[in-house]
């Protein structure tokens, strides 16, 4: 039985020695449907997702990426790239914040991490906090049909939950990215015992 580390929804150059820059990584899962689907083990309900929240986009992403990723080597940037086809820009900055999985054996990456405080030990680093601070988060509308199996003799309520990343700098602004696809079914402890759900993508649209 695993439990998702809940978080809200909100609305390779120079190695050279630098002071750093603080800055603080949130990661875990939000839940992203308001009204839950009670199943049983072997049954199957679809669970509607249509929320508003505030995010930064995949292709402003990669737009940044693209513009910063002359610090990573090709294998880091193939990675990162990687994660953003998919349209995982959770899992993307999880990388970058990562400083390009330098280093993991499991690729896990800041999966498990539910909120850490981080300096940069480079200039390249420090570079690209002060970079990735400059963008914004943008309003978006995240939507789409997840279906959900009960795995269990009794009754639960699953909800839909999905990987978000939220990266708070030191001069108080933050980002958020989530991941589209694969969404997991919990209850609303967070508990995945209950129910799964169906590899399923969601869609992300910015709106005014």
């Amino acid at each position: 039985m695993a439990i998702l580390q809940k978080v809200q929804v909100a609305g390779a150059a120079s190695q050279e020695q630098t002071e750093g820059v603080q800055y603080t990584y949130t990661n875990g899962y939000g839940q992203i449907t308001k009204a839950g689907v009670t199943v049983q083990q072997g049954a199957t309900a679809q669970a509607t997702v249509d929320i508003t929240m505030e995010a930064v986009t995949v292709d402003s992403s990669k737009q940044w990426f693209t513009e910063n990723k002359q610090v990573f080597t090709q294998s880091q940037q193939d990675t990162i790239n990687g994660h953003f086809d998919q349209q995982d820009s959770a899992s993307g900055w999880n990388a970058i914040f990562a400083w390009g999985a330098k280093g993991s054996t499991n690729q896990n990456y800041f999966q498990n991490a539910n909120h850490q405080s981080e300096q940069t030990a480079t200039d390249s680093q420090t570079k690209l906090v002060q970079s990735a601070s400059q963008l914004k988060n943008q309003r978006v509308k995240v939507t789409g049909t997840v279906s959900i199996t009960g795995e269990s003799m009794l009754s639960t309520t699953a909800f839909v939950f999905a990987q978000i990343s939220t990266i708070q700098f030191a001069e108080g602004q933050s980002i958020s990215v989530l991941n589209q696809s694969n969404p997991l079914a919990a209850d609303s402890n967070g508990s995945t015992s209950g129910a799964t759900a169906k590899p399923a993508k969601l869609n992300v649209v910015p709106v005014s």
